[in-house]
């Protein structure tokens, strides 16, 4: 049974299967960072930033 030998590193960088996996985890943290910096908030911050601020300016839950 052959043992398989670890790949150099300029052999790793010229796999395109490694740029995929870069680029991909990339997009990733990329896309999900507006989740991880508002997690009270959710995605769509500035809806409901809009609705926090006319609750605290009219002191009503439902506006008219």
């Amino acid at each position: 049974m052959p043992l398989m030998t670890i790949p150099k590193p300029r052999e790793i960088i010229k796999n395109w299967f490694f740029w995929l996996i870069v680029i991909t985890v990339t997009a990733i943290i990329l896309r999900s960072l507006p989740a991880w910096t508002n997690a009270a908030w959710g995605c769509d911050f500035g809806i409901y930033y809009g609705l926090t601020n006319s609750l605290v300016d009219n002191q009503e839950l439902f506006n008219p």
